[in-house]
């Protein structure tokens, strides 16, 4: 093996000497730098307007398997669409099931040098088709479909997203904003793990709390638990609730010279069931830091939807709110 760096102007020294690159060269630069497995990678999320879909596979209408916009890299080259493509499945059988696989496939050949989605199949009784990885087409999964001889069509979402930490959002509560609330909307729901961080201050030294929602629901869905600790004290307090209407983090006095700090996670329930049925709940944990305490606790949302926003109300006992809070949300695909 010989060792190569890239890139260089075109002169006859150093590794300039494999300039001027090609295009499969460079292909090889975007699969070593943006994929981890070129097996099953890569969709990626871009939070941009005509590619936010994540290439999400849906039925919206008889035979009709729909992807939506999106980026992905298959073996280091670029795959972006920005309207939705429809694929057809053949009429459903006379018995059995049929089974199809949608892929994103990458013709090599100087011939046709392109990246589309293809649905193959079907295959009546299953299995569902692999995808096929040689020097001349290269073929990474999207979703497997079902449909059987009644017509019922299952999709299961096999997308693999490039795995990194995005950034969605970051809000703030500015000075004095009494019963302050801030909502992250419009959450991708192809996301494994949302990870929100924050950091307050409430300059009358008064206890208080963070109340979180899931998708504006104030229902009753909502159990958690909680353990806080006073470093001067040695005191441990546990505080539950079965059926609450939030999420409630305990956040005791703050000041300007001591802020809360906390970290709040949670598993998305409904990110790529294991089976056409099988989903979680939008399980949490979070732990906090400030005045003294350490605050550790688990909930869970008692809902299997998707997270397509979160609520977060910052409440006190004496007034003002939190004189000043800074929360940052991220996604981990």
């Amino acid at each position: 093996m010989t060792e190569k760096s890239f890139f260089w102007d075109g002169e006859a020294v150093g590794d300039a000497i494999y300039s001027e690159y090609s295009a499969e060269e460079f292909a090889e630069y975007m699969d070593l730098f943006n994929i981890t497995d070129r097996y099953t990678e890569g969709v990626r999320y871009v939070k941009h307007s005509s590619y936010n879909g994540v290439l999400e596979p849906s039925n919206p209408a008889g035979v009709t398997i729909q992807l939506a916009t999106g980026v992905a890299i298959v073996k280091g080259y670029l795959y972006t669409s920005d309207a939705v493509v429809n694929l057809s499945l053949s009429a459903a059988p006379g018995a059995g099931t049929d089974y199809y696989t949608v892929v994103l496939r990458e013709s090599l050949s100087s011939s046709i040098q392109t990246i589309r989605a293809v649905l193959l199949g079907p295959v009546n009784g299953g299995p569902a088709p692999t995808v096929t990885q040689s020097s001349s087409i290269w073929e990474i999964e999207l979703a497997q479909v079902k449909q059987t001889s009644a017509g019922v069509i299952t999709i299961i979402d096999k997308r693999h997203f490039v795995p990194n930490l995005v950034l969605i959002e970051e809000k703030f509560i500015d000075a004095d904003n009494i019963a302050a609330t801030i909502t992250f909307s419009g959450i991708p729901k192809h996301f494994k793990k949302l990870i929100l961080d924050w950091q307050a201050v409430d300059a009358d030294y008064t206890s208080g709390k963070i109340r979180i929602t899931f998708n504006g629901d104030a229902s009753a869905l909502y159990s958690w638990i909680q353990r806080r600790v006073d470093y001067n004290t040695g005191t441990e307090v546990i505080t539950s609730a079965l059926t609450d209407t939030d999420i409630q983090i305990a956040v005791p006095s703050t000041s300007p010279s001591d802020p809360a700090r906390g970290t709040f996670e949670v598993y998305c329930g409904a990110y790529r069931a294991i089976d056409a049925t099988s989903n979680m709940r939008n399980m949490c944990h979070w732990f906090t830091s400030t005045g003294g305490h350490a605050i550790s606790g688990q909930g869970v949302g008692s809902t299997d939807d998707n997270i397509s926003s979160i609520e977060i109300t910052a409440e006190d006992v004496g007034t003002p709110n939190f004189n000043e809070a800074r929360f940052t949300l991220y996604g981990v695909q």
